[in-house]
């Protein structure tokens, strides 16, 4: 299950360089810098956007009731995360 949240994310944040690739190839500009995705952005809002990737989500239903729990890596570099490499958070998610 968290591997295709994570898979959600990776292919959020690959669209989105693509179209800031886009942009610039069509002479656009794009104006800010997100230093915790290392990219481009649009607006100054974006600026201090940042993902958290799944490390795990448990389900719990013992109690009769069904819960779930998520850890997620924080303040971890995009760039820590391979992507599409074997034994990454993206393995199957591809």
């Amino acid at each position: 299950m968290y591997l295709k949240a994570n898979s959600l994310i990776r292919d959020r944040y690959t669209k989105h360089l693509a179209f800031v690739e886009d942009r610039i190839r069509q002479g656009k500009d794009v104006k800010y810098v997100n230093n915790h995705l290392q990219c481009k952005v649009m607006t100054k809002q974006e600026t201090d956007l940042t993902f958290h990737y799944l490390k795990n989500i448990i389900l719990n239903n013992e109690v009769g009731e069904l819960e779930f729990e998520s850890n997620y890596y924080v303040k971890r570099e995009l760039s820590d995360f391979p992507m599409n490499k074997r034994g990454s958070l993206f393995e199957f998610a591809i």
